[in-house]
């Protein structure tokens, strides 16, 4: 995660969290910061800025705010997985969403699926490291 907070006359903190593959949304996001550099008071500040824009654009990285919400589709693209898969998780309940108001769709916590990928990565450790004491005591795999 990428805080920026209160940099060069800027009054909001920011809270970035970086995840991939849509490069559509991350050309998109850099044009938004190219857009906000301006506004900064500080040229050091407007320079970081620019910096990480130049950076984003084409390569399929997203921004979201931890208290952003998004849809199933992107949490899809965080986690690395497919949208049905997600949609099962939030059925089984593995992943908390939420309904819009009047409407069928739903959308998840950033901070849920950061939360989520940090437990689905502690469990393919442990995999890891079981299968790695079962090949060192011999076993055939």
């Amino acid at each position: 995660m990428l805080q920026l907070g209160q940099m060069g006359g800027y009054s909001d903190s920011m809270a970035i969290t970086v995840h991939a593959p849509d490069a559509i949304t991350a050309d998109h996001d850099a044009r938004v910061l190219t857009e906000a550099a301006a506004r900064l008071n500080s040229d050091q500040a407007r320079a970081a800025v620019l910096r990480l824009a130049g950076a984003l654009a084409g390569t399929g990285i997203i921004l979201a705010s931890p208290d952003e919400s998004v849809s199933p589709r992107v949490a899809g693209e965080m986690l690395g997985v497919s949208r049905q898969l997600v949609d099962r998780m939030i059925k089984d309940g593995q992943l908390p969403a939420t309904t819009k108001p009047g409407s069928a769709h739903q959308l998840v916590s950033v901070e849920d699926v950061r939360a989520l990928a940090a437990r689905r990565e502690r469990g393919h450790a442990a995999i890891d490291d079981l299968i790695g004491g079962l090949l060192a005591d011999g076993a055939e795999y």
